[in-house]
């Protein structure tokens, strides 16, 4: 109990007005640096630092049911392709569970839109497109995206 009285507020008072100078602080990453960095970039598919995507998706029913009824159909050695014009550039995917469980069903619609979004600068603007892939034993990006493309030109679609 005798040490507490002897304890100054002297040292609590010194370490709460602790700062660094601000002749020593790191102003961080100077402006020159960013506006370096963003020259290469394309600035209309930029949104707060991050790239947005080139298409949107489809995912209401109804958007679906359209294109199988009204869309144009093109085959490929791994894919369906359906087809419409519209007013933006929009992907739907379509797998069923034929494909098998859950896990590779989705790793298929990964490898799909990885395939879509490669080709996607190469289509005219203006297209919903539904990709659907036939059965395999193994599915890779590069057969999906040779499919595609090959498909694509051959419809005609490829600027």
């Amino acid at each position: 109990m005798k040490d507490e009285k002897d304890i100054s507020a002297q040292k609590e008072a010194e370490k709460q007005g602790a700062r660094v100078p601000p002749e020593d602080e790191d102003a961080g990453r100077k402006k020159d640096a960013q506006e370096k960095k963003r020259q290469g970039q394309k600035e209309d598919f930029r949104l707060n630092g991050r790239q947005r995507r080139m298409y949107t998706r489809l995912k209401k029913n109804n958007e679906f049911r359209k294109l199988f009824t009204r869309g144009k159909k093109c085959f490929s050695p791994a894919l369906i392709i359906l087809y419409m014009p519209s007013d933006r550039m929009r992907l739907g995917v379509c797998v069923s569970k034929k494909h098998g469980k859950s896990v590779r069903r989705n790793r298929i619609k990964r490898l799909l839109r990885e395939a879509f979004r490669r080709e996607c600068p190469l289509f005219p603007r203006g297209y919903s497109v539904i990709l659907i892939p036939k059965q395999a034993e193994e599915y890779s990006l590069s057969a999906f995206e040779k499919s595609l493309h090959s498909a694509m030109k051959r419809e005609g679609l490829l600027k």
